[in-house]
C-alpha cells in the first residue's frame, strides 16, 4: 500500500483550508489522486511482464469519493492472474490450461514450433512444480519508485489550495 503523509504544519494550514472553502479542497484533491493514478498505472504496465498483452491491458486506475472529504485511488487488474505474477508462486501443478499458456509462451519467447513448444511447456511446468514462480512485484515497484515524487506533489496540492483561496500562510 502506498503511503502519503504530511508533516503537522500541513495538516494545519490543510485543516484550515478545509474549513475555509471545502469545495476547493477536494477538487483539488482529487485532481492530485488522478494525476497519480494515471502516472502509477503507465508505471505498473511498464513493469509488467508480457506475451500476449492481456495483462498490461487490464491495469486500470479508479478513483472515488468517500464521505466528508475522502478521497481514495486505487491501481489493479480484475484478471485472477495478476496477483501470482505479482507475488510469485509457491510450487504447484499446473493444469492443461496452464500447459496450453505456457505452449504458446513458449512459442513467442522462445521461438519454438510443434513438438518442441509442447516439450518446452511441460519442462516449463515441472520447474514451476518444483521451484513455484518468481514475482515480477510491478505494483510494488512502481508504488516504491514514486513514493517521493507523490509526497512532493501533495504538498504541491496544499499550496494550490492556499493559492485558489487566498491564504496567507
Amino acid at each position: 500500500m502506498l503511503r502519503v503523509e504530511l508533516d503537522a504544519r500541513e495538516v494545519a494550514r490543510l485543516g484550515q483550508q478545509i474549513a475555509r472553502a471545502p469545495e476547493v479542497v477536494r477538487e483539488e484533491l482529487r485532481g492530485f489522486v488522478e494525476t497519480v493514478l494515471q502516472h502509477l498505472q503507465r508505471e505498473v504496465v511498464e513493469r509488467t511482464p508480457t506475451s500476449q498483452g492481456t495483462l498490461r491491458e487490464s491495469v486500470g486506475f479508479e478513483v472515488r469519493e468517500l464521505p466528508g472529504l475522502g478521497i481514495e485511488g486505487r491501481v489493479g487488474s480484475s484478471l485472477g492472474y495478476a496477483v501470482p505474477v505479482e507475488l510469485g508462486t509457491r510450487p504447484h501443478f499446473v493444469g492443461k490450461d496452464g500447459i496450453d499458456a505456457l505452449e504458446i509462451w513458449a512459442r513467442q519467447r522462445l521461438g519454438v514450433r510443434g513438438k518442441e513448444a509442447r516439450s518446452a511447456a511441460f519442462a516449463i511446468a515441472a520447474k514451476i512444480s518444483r521451484v513455484g514462480t518468481e514475482g515480477a512485484f510491478m505494483f510494488r515497484d512502481a508504488f516504491e519508485h514514486n513514493q517521493d515524487a507523490i509526497q512532493a506533489g501533495l504538498s504541491r496540492a496544499v499550496e494550490r489550495i492556499a493559492q485558489r483561496i487566498g491564504d496567507p500562510q
